[in-house]
């Protein structure tokens, strides 16, 4: 007999299940009771900062150090570029893009850790996912490092050609970033999360994006303000990756979007 293929999750979910299992069974927990009007407590603000933020912010900072490491040559070649306006700068930068993907690939696995709070057994290590899933980075960060570059030169260039009003101009910018922004958030957590082909990855990124609906419009909006201060304003930037915004945001994203790609990419047939 022909054993089904599956695409297993890159946070042991059957491991995951079978612990809820054995912690229900040992401790049952009551039923909340559900008020009209008031929000899910699983859901809620107060559980998020209470229940995943708070507990893990050490280990939330430590790793997004560790981020800002791997992001640290694509900085630095992104602002030669804009300095020096180097073509050979442009192209490091774009070089190493997926090492940057890999990296906030990384770091949305271990924020995916704290949402879901996964035995300690099951977890993987900043380091040791990074390398893993370096080869795996590569063509999502090049496509993703090849799409900022687009919108990049886009926004420099400008309306020079004045066929469309700058109210019309400027709304399209910000649709155009927004559509970036969520579709490499949906090429990353899909690295991050699961195991699954070069092609399906890409392809789910596109179709994941009206699938999550306003779910991922806070995590795009987040992520790309951030990296429109980072691009504006180099030290105001480098302050908040200090401060663990970037780590924050992805905290934010998988506990937003995780139950939505649960539901789409580990559905049982």
């Amino acid at each position: 007999m022909k054993k089904k293929k599956q695409n297993y999750s890159q946070l042991h979910y059957e491991q995951e299940l079978a612990a809820q299992k054995r912690r229900s069974k040992k401790h049952p927990e009551p039923v909340p009771e559900i008020i009209p009007g008031k929000e899910d407590p699983q859901t809620g603000i107060l559980f998020f900062l209470r229940r995943i933020l708070f507990p893990n912010l050490t280990d939330l900072l430590l790793n997004n150090l560790l981020f800002f490491l791997t992001v640290l040559p694509l900085l630095l070649l992104t602002e030669l570029t804009l300095h020096t306006g180097g073509l050979i700068f442009l192209a490091g930068a774009w070089l190493f893009s997926p090492i940057a993907a890999a990296g906030m690939a990384a770091l949305y696995h271990r924020c995916c850790e704290y949402t879901r709070r996964i035995a300690p057994s099951v977890r993987i290590a900043f380091v040791s996912f990074f390398i893993h899933n370096l080869k795996a980075s590569i063509l999502p960060g090049l496509i993703s490092g090849f799409l900022w570059i687009l919108c990049g030169i886009y926004i420099i260039g400008g309306n020079r050609q004045k066929s469309t009003s700058t109210l019309l101009y400027y709304l399209l910018i910000v649709l155009i970033l927004f559509l970036v922004s969520c579709y490499t958030t949906m090429l990353l957590l899909q690295v991050a999360l699961f195991r699954l082909p070069v092609k399906a990855v890409l392809k789910n990124a596109v179709l994941l994006i009206p699938s999550c609906g306003f779910r991922c419009i806070i995590p795009a909006l987040l992520q790309l303000g951030f990296i429109l201060i980072l691009s504006s304003n180099l030290w105001l930037g480098l302050l908040f990756f200090f401060l663990g915004i970037p780590g924050i945001i992805s905290t934010i994203t998988t506990h937003l979007l995780w139950p939505r790609l649960q539901q789409i990419l580990l559905k049982e047939e």
